[in-house]
């Protein structure tokens, strides 16, 4: 008989070790379905709002994603492993090092889930750090607007799909040259200080978009600023830090989810791998299982006694 050493055991009879058997099964299909759509979340991330953050951070377009698919990865190929250790637990030719690898597969999973822990610490700190890197990149951007292509259309593509303009407001396209000079006579250069890109007008005006001469009235359009003022009032800085936060809880909110079904799977493998060690079967159907989560069981030496019971509480009342 084993003797139980800094434990609380569960005796469990065999339908109760295929019932958790079961769980853990379906624990692991959840899991890779789940890690799947974790991937492609993460993808689409990526491809939908990465160009922007790393337009105006230090990669964190692409950084965010990555955090959120490493894990992923991990959970993916510890659920597909425990198929093979519940495959060969339950298996009639089982060998006597399957327990050790069922042991070290519950220490995986912990590792998993510490892992997972240290990354949602990490992109917390990450998308509530200082944002005032945010701000100089996206005015580094709008100084890079008139001679880089790519940066040209990705703060276009910013400023119309989030309906902003400029870093903070409108007005800071005013000190910067974002228009090709080559295209301006140079007596008209005064006229065109005050003016945005087109991607800065808003979509909510009823009145067509005036994006020059925007401090100015007059015609052709009988334009004053007061009445029929046309671009986005938003400055990006604020649209960028509140996405970047919005990226940020949704994947640590998913890799919550994660840690919780993961914190799962370890209970159960380790119910059966504690139940497994004192036998090296799983199969017996009359078989009484003795499982424990914490702390370990020894067997008894040859030769040594059972432990002594308690006195009963009647017994010690009649004694006395």
């Amino acid at each position: 008989m084993p003797i139980c050493c800094l434990s609380l055991s569960l005796d469990l009879q065999h339908g109760s070790i295929k019932l958790i058997a079961y769980l853990t099964i379906a624990v692991a299909i959840w899991n890779i379905a789940y890690c799947i759509y974790l991937l492609n979340f993460a993808i689409a991330t990526r491809q939908d709002v990465g160009d922007y953050l790393d337009m105006v951070s230090e990669n964190d377009g692409t950084i965010i994603p990555i955090l959120a698919v490493f894990p992923a990865v991990l959970c993916i190929a510890t659920s597909a492993a425990s198929f093979y250790l519940l495959y060969r637990a339950f298996s009639v030719n089982t060998k006597p090092n399957i327990n050790n690898l069922m042991y070290s597969f519950v220490l995986l999973l912990l590792g998993t889930i510490l892992i997972t822990l240290i990354i949602c610490l990490m992109l917390l700190t990450r998308i509530y750090s200082s944002s005032k890197t945010l701000h100089d990149g996206i005015m580094e951007a709008m100084n890079n607007y008139r001679s880089d292509s790519l940066i040209k259309s990705r703060i276009d593509s910013l400023q119309i799909q989030f309906q902003c303009c400029g870093s903070v407001q409108y007005k800071e396209w005013y000190e910067i040259t974002w228009y090709d000079t080559n295209l301006v006579d140079k007596k008209d250069e005064n006229e065109y200080r005050y003016q945005a890109p087109f991607s800065c007008c808003s979509m909510k005006s009823i009145y067509p978009c005036i994006h020059h001469n925007i401090e100015s009235s007059g015609l052709p359009y009988k334009y004053t600023k007061e009445q029929n003022f046309s671009l986005s009032t938003a400055g990006c800085f604020k649209v960028v830090v509140q996405l970047k936060k919005q990226i940020g809880l949704a994947v640590i909110g998913r890799l919550a989810a994660l840690v919780f079904t993961q914190l799962l799977m370890t209970t159960t493998v380790r119910l059966l791998q504690t139940a497994h060690s004192l036998t090296n079967v799983l199969f017996c159907p009359n078989a009484i299982y003795t499982s424990w989560l914490f702390g370990y069981y020894r067997k008894r030496k040859p030769g040594e006694p059972p432990p002594v019971p308690p006195i009963p509480k009647e017994l010690m009342d009649n004694g006395e």
